[in-house]
């Protein structure tokens, strides 16, 4: 892509992998776009502290990202039978 201010996407690439945005879970297809034009194309040249709490409570991201982790416990060897993270499904919160 050609731009007037190739270094201004490069640096926008560099925190969009940094807030780790990705596009390849379907319902983040929809969302980064959203978070790197809402969160931190605006605070690009400005201080990290306010890129950090925009890209925070940016409301749409931390939604999806609370919902896609409801269910999700980590297993008790005595309780479980097994030890590690495991999935409980009366613990998800569907949409």
């Amino acid at each position: 892509m050609r731009s007037d201010c190739p270094f201004s996407w490069r640096l926008l690439d560099f925190f969009s992998n940094h807030f780790s945005v990705s596009v390849t879970n379907p319902p983040m297809r929809a969302l980064a776009p959203l978070l790197e034009r809402e969160a931190i194309a605006p605070h690009l040249f400005g201080r990290s502290e306010t890129m950090l709490v925009a890209v925070t409570q940016h409301q749409a991201d931390v939604r999806e990202l609370a919902l896609a982790i409801t269910g999700w416990s980590v297993a008790g060897p005595k309780k479980d039978k097994k030890a590690g993270f495991m999935y409980r499904p009366a613990g998800h919160q569907a949409r």
